[in-house]
C-alpha cells in the first residue's frame, strides 16, 4: 500500500506596511534598521535619480500632490513623518523661514489629507515636533500638558502639530514628539557643540541658565519605536530625557567628558551677530519632562547627561 503526501500550499505572511516620510535621514535611518526584520519599510523621498540606501527597505518618490501621497500611504498600516528642513540649516531671512514653514506644514497637511482619504487607512500616524513650542520658559517644569510660546518657533510648532492632529478625526491613533536637543556622534549638532571644546574654548551659551531639553539618539529613537507600538499612547508626547540640565551644567559636563576647559562663555550679543535669530532658540529654556512616557513605565537608556555624553564621546574616538 503506497501512501502519498498531501502537499499543502504555504500562504505569504503578510508583513505590516510602514511608510516614513523624511525617513532618509539620521533618525529615520536609524528607526529603519531597528523595524526593518519586522516590517515592510517604504521609504518617501522627493529625490530624483537613482537612489541607494539600507537593504531590504523600498524607496519611492513623491511630489507635492495629493494623488502622490495617497497612492503611498493606501494600505500602510502606519505612517511616519521626519518632514522639515534644520532649523540651524541657514541663516533664518524670510526665506528660509518659509522653505522651514512650507516643509513641515504643506508636507503635514498633504499627509493628513491623503490618510483621510485612503480607502484601507492606516491606524497609525506618528509624526515629529519640537520642544521650542515651549518657547523661553526660564525654570518652569513644561510637561505634555503645558501650554505653548508664542515666538516664532513655538508657532511653527503648533502649526505643524495642528497639521498632524487632523488625522485623529479619521479615527486613526495619531502621535506628535515633541523632540529635544538630540545627542548624536555625527548628526543632530553635537558635533558643532563639542568643536569650540576640542579646540579649549568652550563654554556656556549666554549667560549659561537656560534648560537644554536634551536626549540620547538611541532613546529618541526607541521613542519612535513606542509611538508606533503602544496602542495607548497618543497626542503629544515630549521626547526629551527625564533629566534636563542647565547650558552651563551641560558644558561644564562636557569639557570633564572631552578633558577641556569650559570657561569661555559666548555672550548672546555675540550669538545674534553670528547666527540672527536663531540665537534666540540657543538661549531659550525649555526645562521639559517627558512625563507621558515616565508615567507608562518607559525605560531610558540614559537618563543623566554625563553616561550620554560619554557614550557619544566613546562613540567618536
Amino acid at each position: 500500500m503506497s501512501i502519498h503526501k498531501q502537499k499543502y500550499k504555504t500562504m505569504p505572511i503578510m508583513v505590516e506596511k510602514v511608510v516614513m516620510f523624511g525617513g532618509s535621514g539620521f533618525l529615520g535611518s536609524r528607526l529603519t534598521n531597528i523595524l526593518k526584520d519586522d516590517y515592510r519599510i517604504v521609504l518617501a523621498t522627493r529625490s530624483e535619480g537613482k537612489i541607494s540606501g539600507i537593504k531590504n527597505v523600498e524607496y519611492t518618490h513623491y511630489s507635492d500632490n495629493i494623488d502622490s501621497y495617497l497612492s503611498i500611504i493606501e494600505g500602510a498600516g502606519i505612517v511616519v513623518n521626519f518632514s522639515g528642513a534644520s532649523i540651524a540649516g541657514r541663516r533664518w531671512n524670510e526665506e528660509y523661514k518659509k522653505v522651514m514653514h512650507d516643509s513641515r506644514i504643506n508636507t503635514t497637511n498633504l499627509i493628513s489629507e491623503a490618510i483621510g482619504k485612503c480607502e484601507n487607512k492606516p491606524h497609525t500616524f506618528v509624526s515629529t515636533s519640537a520642544t521650542g513650542i515651549y518657547g523661553d520658559r526660564g525654570d518652569e517644569i513644561l510637561d505634555e500638558s503645558s501650554a505653548n510660546g508664542v515666538d516664532y518657533l513655538a508657532n511653527l510648532c503648533k502649526d505643524w502639530e495642528t497639521s498632524a492632529l487632523k488625522s485623529i478625526e479619521y479615527g486613526v491613533r495619531t502621535v506628535c514628539i515633541r523632540v529635544g536637543v538630540v545627542l548624536d556622534k555625527k548628526e543632530g549638532g553635537f558635533t558643532k557643540m563639542a568643536q569650540p571644546f576640542r579646540l579649549f574654548a568652550g563654554g556656556p551659551l549666554g549667560n549659561g541658565r537656560q534648560y537644554l531639553p536634551w536626549i540620547h539618539v538611541n532613546d529618541i529613537v526607541n521613542i519612535y519605536k513606542e509611538a508606533i507600538t503602544c496602542k495607548s499612547l497618543s497626542g503629544i508626547v515630549n521626547g526629551t530625557a527625564p533629566n534636563p540640565v542647565t547650558n552651563k551644567e551641560f558644558s561644564n559636563t562636557l569639557g570633564k567628558v572631552l578633558k577641556r576647559p569650559s570657561i569661555f562663555s559666548v555672550p548672546k550679543f555675540v550669538l545674534k551677530i553670528a547666527v540672527g535669530e536663531f540665537a534666540e532658540f540657543l538661549t531659550g529654556s525649555q526645562r521639559a519632562i517627558p512625563k507621558k512616557l515616565t508615567d507608562k513605565g518607559f525605560r531610558f537608556e540614559f537618563k543623566g547627561i554625563e553616561t550620554a555624553l560619554i557614550n557619544i564621546v566613546k562613540q567618536i574616538d
